[in-house]
């Protein structure tokens, strides 16, 4: 009877044993390939990468990997260097980095080294859909009057790759432009990260690196290179407006006065962003420069100056020493670090005005002294950020707000060319400040010359 019991037990262990295991067998597939997608990479970063690349490879296109998240991912683990290699060992089946089913993968491309006609049979062949995305070509910057600003590869597995297409000017720096996927009626469920605005980079340094066995390039200086991207919209004034407002106002002949100061204070201009590149300081057009950038995509000939603001969060103590050694005079220094902070340089006969930015909690300020009263100005602007742009040929940033930036200095009239101006009455953003004390004057107003 006993022994009877015993079979009982047995048996009845044995049959939850097999419908255990009848039931792992049921599940197993959809588990088995879901894991399968992922170690082999048919929805993965890597097969998306790799079909990509081996046409580019196939066809000399030195594109390079600019993904702002893939690149932070990368920085975070330091396992990823130009020297690693998965040996005989498939990376993708053990794969550290690309293993995530893919979304968007951003590439870069020099224009001059991207041929898309050569390649497009081999990357249909490779399942893309190819979008060419143009623009109308920037004057100041282009001879044609269409380009290819960027290309979305989308892939059979519904995967993209977004090509950005980057242009030399002027041998100084890379543009980009914009993209206007969604503009084509196309249905874009995934966040494209570089074309939302027009972009400038003042390098593109590439090394070549392996990353789950795939060899790519990337930017030598990732985290350089991000910092390029958060800061890399581009804007060019209005040429149209300019036309118009030069239509309306006529243009001043440039006259030897006129020429000898164009010419002056381009070069000072030139020198400035020189020196302060140099030491790490960040300046902006600013006041007159740029007002007449803005209206006229020009300097303003009667101004006999040049203007740029600089955050105070930024300023170093090596600027004035810099500046000096390379030939600049020091006219005065108004002000302390924490409050209305001000330069002024001379070039010749072209003086350079510094104004010191400060921010509060809503709004930017910047400070002015009178000399022979001691009293104290503010002149306030809506908070802003900076963008690049091209002035006199130069690669310079001007705030991106412009507009409001300019109508907080000169008001709704700054259409309007004004040759009389008085720097304590006439901007509508001046505010009474007090005074400097007796005690503290010989130490904040300070004339050299």
């Amino acid at each position: 009877m006993r022994r009877n019991h015993l079979i009982i037990i047995f048996l009845m262990l044995s049959v939850g044993f097999i419908i255990f295991q009848l039931r792992l067998f049921w599940r197993f597939p959809e588990n088995e390939q879901k894991a399968s997608t992922t170690e082999n990479g048919q929805n993965s970063a890597y097969m998306l990468i790799q079909a990509f690349t081996d046409v580019c490879h196939k066809h000399g296109f030195p594109v390079f990997l600019i993904d702002p998240p893939l690149l932070r991912t990368l920085m975070s683990n330091r396992s990823v260097t130009a020297a690693e290699s998965c040996g005989n060992v498939p990376c993708h089946s053990n794969c550290r980095h690309l293993c995530e089913e893919c979304s968007v993968i951003t590439f870069g491309v020099i224009s001059q080294l991207w041929r898309i006609q050569e390649g497009r049979n081999d990357f249909q062949n490779q399942q893309f859909v190819i979008t060419e995305i143009l623009q109308d070509a920037r004057e100041e910057l282009h001879s044609k009057t269409k380009i290819p600003t960027h290309y979305i590869f989308q892939h059979a597995n519904k995967c993209l790759i977004h090509l950005v297409i980057f242009y030399q000017i002027q041998n100084e720096f890379y543009w980009h432009g914009e993209q206007n996927w969604n503009q084509n009626g196309d249905d874009l469920e995934m966040k494209l990260h570089f074309g939302d605005h027009e972009g400038t980079y003042s390098s593109l340094d590439m090394i070549k690196v392996k990353i789950d066995g795939l060899k790519l390039r990337a930017p030598s200086y990732p985290l350089s290179f991000l910092e390029q991207v958060s800061e890399s919209r581009f804007i060019l004034c209005n040429q149209s407006q300019a036309d118009d407002f030069y239509m309306k106002n006529g243009k001043p002949k440039l006259i030897n006065t006129a020429k000898q100061f164009y010419s002056s204070a381009k070069e000072l201009l030139s020198l400035t962003r020189h020196i302060l590149d140099e030491i790490g300081i960040r300046f902006w057009i600013s006041s007159g420069t740029c007002l007449g950038w803005f209206r006229q995509c020009d300097l303003i000939v009667y101004s006999k100056d040049v203007d740029i603001g600089i955050w105070i969060k930024d300023y170093n103590a090596r600027m004035i020493p810099a500046m000096q050694n390379a030939g600049l005079t020091l006219i005065h220094r108004f002000g302390k670090m924490n409050d209305s902070f001000e330069l002024s340089f001379s070039s010749g006969d072209v003086k350079l005005d510094v104004f010191f930015f400060y921010e509060e909690h809503n709004y930017m300020w910047n400070g002015g002294t009178q000399a022979r009263t001691g009293k104290k100005f503010k002149y306030l602007f809506p908070k802003f950020k900076l963008c690049w742009t091209l002035f006199l040929g130069l690669k310079v940033r001007v705030p991106c707000e412009t507009i409001t930036y300019i109508e907080a200095n000169y008001g709704k009239n700054w259409y309007q060319p004004v040759t009389s101006w008085d720097w304590k009455k006439s901007p509508p953003n001046i505010r009474e400040n007090g005074e400097w004390p007796e005690a503290e004057r010989a130490e904040v107003i300070q004339i050299y010359f």
